[in-house]
């Protein structure tokens, strides 16, 4: 059984605490797992995309943490095999396909072994990725490390999506049991290899650039409240157009137009708060709010959504993009526009022109089962809150910073400024935290 220091340290690795100062590596390849695993589904379009290669090797390297930290009593001393076979009712065999699929991605972003010396039947897979039937298909006749041979009868496949459920379920379990949990190595060495230190400033930041009356609600409730697509403010995404033999473009537009979005702006060369042009489209021109998130955080509440249809990612901006897309399939029988538009979705959710490369846009795109309104809870991803008030010199006097305190700390609060064409985010006791010097020109430069 764990001791007291023992559980708040296991408690912080699988994420049931948070440590503004460290970050656990569990769950760092455990959340990215999660977040590439959520892009097309594989089931209706029979193609395994570059995400689902990159999750599934997060999701395989997540039980080797957790075989190497964590036992049930398993006398393996291999993490991926050990935490296979303390947390999961795999065969003997089925446990070392797993651990050889790990390898082989690892190693070589590949699917056959490269055991061709070995003498063991059992160490040479050649493996097939599946979205159908059972979780793992060990073969009766084990392949013979003959690349020429591609006979399915020897090939151990793998159904991607029940092996990240499997794992999916194996860390709720941990979470749920973590008292029952041992640790197979010390505090101090699972700290060092298992952790990592950071400055919680430095972490990413995402940015939503409001109203000063609806960031209040906002703040108030936690929630987010997606808006519907076909209110963006692109001319070009209000009407797609779908040049397709497929699907009927009415049918397409129909469609995405039941995905409702979050936007954020990001951090590129600038901070997002320096941009002064989304101060003036989104936020009464200086008047309102921009709410900083910790990144991380608000992925984290995003990826607990359950629905089928959801992405998140950068906004592509392409120059020659022109808000259409030119399908080069022939006519296919039985698709559906809800298939299509999910085939395509990076295209009309993730693609916009090059005009509007400045907001530097990361988007949420979910499909709701209705028109039921959708919000997402922001609890404990808020890291900030930025005021502008172009006329306003001495924030803590202003009525919306006095509003704002009794909602968020006043720690949490900052003023975006301009003095003299200097500019920078001071906190609210008028301390300087971020100069934006040259960001206009300095009024000693004009008197000249």
């Amino acid at each position: 059984m764990l001791n007291a220091q023992e559980k708040e340290l296991v408690k912080f690795l699988l994420g049931i605490k948070d440590d503004p100062n460290r970050k656990s590596c569990l769950l760092m390849a455990y959340n990215s797992a999660k977040a590439l695993s959520t892009g097309a589904c594989i089931e209706e379009f029979g193609c395994i995309e570059a995400e689902y290669f990159s999750s599934l090797i997060l999701y395989l390297i997540f039980l080797e943490q957790v075989g190497t930290i964590f036992t049930k009593g398993s006398s393996e001393k291999i993490g991926i095999l050990s935490a296979l076979e303390d947390f999961t009712i795999l065969k003997d065999d089925e446990r070392i396909a797993i651990y050889y699929l790990r390898n082989t991605l690892a190693h070589n972003y590949g699917l056959a072994t490269d055991n061709s010396n070995s003498k063991k039947q059992n160490d040479k897979h050649k493996f097939t990725l599946s979205y159908k039937g059972d979780l793992i298909h060990v073969p009766k006749k084990c392949w013979d490390n003959d690349y020429t041979n591609r006979d399915d009868e020897v090939s151990t496949t793998i159904n991607i999506f029940r092996l990240m459920e499997m794992v999916d379920n194996l860390y709720d379990n941990l979470k749920n049991n973590y008292e029952k949990l041992e640790l197979k190595i010390g505090i101090e060495e699972i700290k060092t290899r298992f952790t990592v230190l950071i400055d919680a400033s430095s972490s990413p930041k995402l940015y939503h650039f409001t109203s000063f009356n609806n960031a209040i609600r906002i703040l108030a409730t936690n929630q987010l409240k997606f808006g519907s697509f076909k209110n963006t403010n692109d001319i070009a995404e209000v009407h797609r157009e779908a040049n397709s033999d497929i699907v009927p473009e009415e049918e397409v537009l129909k469609e995405i137009f039941k995905y409702k979005t979050l936007s954020f702006a990001k951090d590129d060369s600038e901070k997002a708060f320096e941009k002064d042009p989304l101060w003036g489209y989104y936020a009464e021109k200086g008047n309102g709010v921009c709410i900083r998130f910790d990144k991380e955080k608000l992925l984290r509440c995003f990826n607990k959504l359950e629905y089928e249809s959801k992405w998140s990612g950068d906004v592509k901006y392409d120059k020659d993009w022109c808000g259409t897309s030119f399908d080069v399939k022939q006519k296919s029988n039985g698709e559906t526009a809800e298939i299509y538009v999910k085939e395509n979705y990076k295209e009309f959710f993730f693609t916009k022109s090059l005009d509007w490369k400045h907001e530097s846009e990361f988007r949420m795109v979910v499909k709701p089962q209705g028109d039921e309104d959708l919000f997402l809870d922001i609890s404990e991803a808020v890291d900030g809150v930025i005021l502008c008030l172009p006329r306003v010199e001495k924030l803590e006097y202003s009525d919306e910073f006095k509003v704002l305190s009794q909602i968020v700390n006043k720690s949490m609060i900052y003023h975006y400024r301009t003095i003299f064409g200097n500019k920078g985010l001071y906190d609210s006791s008028g301390e300087k935290c971020y100069p934006l010097l040259d960001k206009d020109l300095f009024y000693e430069e004009q008197m000249k």
